[in-house]
């Protein structure tokens, strides 16, 4: 194993890429590729010094925790939201190309484009399908392994621990539980979460990926039960009416 990181590694810096690698096991050509598509999926964040100059400069470990501001979702407002028909969870779950649960397997985490920010490619394992609505030659069912990109990462470059992260966003953790409502991305055959992010499923805590979600869903998040129910009643009724509306 030691051998493959090194030699992934030797490879990537030719590159420009930077990476920390956790349990690698996919090819190293696919592992490449993608991650070079994926560089530039998140100029938002990817602005400002460049993270391995600033280690240069510094000599020490960076935590780089830009923060962000953000509404409440419409329905956060409702005194007593329909658990059978929530209408944000319907409104993302039809944006969705993908809404899985699954199980993170590896985190490998790369600079951005211009080095100024990190993303991660997370590999998960598809436990629960609940929507999926992708080309007919993309066929992912359960146990199926997908790569979501997110921003944000923890890094080592020149013997120094580098952190970056949104500050609305929690990471992804390896071996962690969550749903997730997903976008495809035909240019490196990955997704990217959408609407709020999605939410960790661990040990009948229901936590948000998206820290302001957290007090504005409380009635939700506190019941794991009703949240389940909620999620999924919510997800069928807008496959449903979208098929309806397609006829």
């Amino acid at each position: 194993m030691r051998i493959i990181q090194h030699r992934l590694v030797q490879i990537l810096a030719a590159l420009c890429l930077v990476l920390t690698v956790e349990a690698q096991q996919v090819d190293d050509a696919t592992l490449i590729e993608r991650l070079r598509a994926n560089r530039s999926l998140f100029p938002e964040w990817d602005h400002g010094p460049s993270l391995r100059k600033r280690v240069q400069v510094q000599g020490s470990d960076i935590t780089y925790q830009p923060i962000v501001s953000e509404t409440s979702l419409t329905c956060d407002e409702c005194a007593e939201p329909n658990n059978y028909d929530h209408p944000e969870v319907k409104r993302v779950a039809k944006d969705a190309d993908l809404v899985i649960v699954g199980r993170v397997a590896r985190n490998i985490s790369a600079l951005t484009e211009k080095e100024a920010f990190i993303f991660t490619d997370s590999e998960v394992v598809i436990d629960q399908l609940w929507k999926r609505h992708l080309p007919a030659k993309i066929q992912y069912s359960v146990g199926s392994e997908i790569t979501v990109a997110r921003p944000g990462g923890t890094m080592r470059i020149e013997g120094h621990n580098i952190k970056a992260l949104p500050s609305n966003l929690v990471p992804l953790r390896v071996d962690g539980r969550y749903l997730l409502f997903l976008k495809f991305l035909s240019s490196s055959n990955s997704f990217v979460p959408i609407g709020f992010e999605g939410f960790s499923l661990e040990d009948n805590v229901i936590t948000s990926l998206q820290t302001s979600r957290r007090p504005a869903m409380r009635n939700l998040l506190n019941n794991p039960w009703l949240f389940l129910e909620t999620m999924r009643v919510s997800v069928d009724k807008s496959s449903s009416e979208t098929l309806s509306d397609q006829r």
